[in-house]
């Protein structure tokens, strides 16, 4: 799993940017995984990356969406989607916007539960 952390938060943002060119406490860049965009980053999901977006949502006050990120794998792909994508490449065609359309009423349950204690 991965944390994802999206800022308005202008000294949010130049304190994530520091970090991931390496000029102020470098050792975090091991954690960051990736840039997602212009105010999003991609981090490991550990208590020491918590603590730290933690630390700045506190100390700046500041507008902070951290989300948990995680793989979906083979086995939790609907059946219905499989068949759609299988259906194409052995037709060697795309997905049409008639089967997207249909394929977007499907709402895959992936929620993730984090336990604490």
């Amino acid at each position: 799993m991965y944390l994802m952390i999206t800022t308005t938060n202008e000294n949010i943002h130049k304190a994530l940017r520091t970090w991931w060119n390496e000029t102020k406490r470098p050792y975090v860049k091991e954690w960051m995984m990736r840039k997602l965009g212009p105010r999003t980053y991609m981090f490991e999901l550990n208590g020491a990356t918590l603590a730290l977006l933690w630390e700045l949502k506190a100390k700046y006050n500041g507008d902070v969406q951290l989300s948990i990120v995680e793989l979906i794998y083979e086995p939790n792909i609907p059946e219905e989607v499989k068949k759609e994508v299988k259906k194409c490449q052995n037709n060697q065609t795309f997905l049409s916007k008639e089967t997207l359309e249909k394929l977007s009423e499907i709402q895959p349950n992936y929620s993730t539960r984090l336990r604490g204690k």
